[in-house]
């Protein structure tokens, strides 16, 4: 049976890139740090005209995501009080 009551994991109000979330969150940490990273590249893609680089920027950005979609989950684990299945 599942939890009736989710744990939320707060999505960031800073940029993680300047201010570091604490490290007795690792895992939320570095989901943040990647969703800044993520947001970043997806920023400059309208400014890309090399077709070269723009492939580039799209494997990285998938890459980030997919980080991004591990690591918060182990966040949320963690905040529920047990261990990540996943790994990077």
């Amino acid at each position: 049976m599942t939890r009736s009551d989710p744990t939320v994991i707060p999505f960031p109000r800073r940029n993680p890139l300047h201010n570091p979330v604490p490290i007795h969150c690792p895992f939320q940490a570095a989901a943040e740090l990647r969703a800044a990273l993520l947001a970043k590249t997806l920023r400059q893609l309208p400014h890309v005209e090399d077709p070269a680089q723009l492939d580039e920027a799209a494997i990285l950005a998938d890459g980030l995501l997919s980080d991004l979609v591990v690591l918060y989950r182990n966040a949320i684990a963690q905040a529920q009080g047990r261990s990540g299945d996943e790994e990077l």
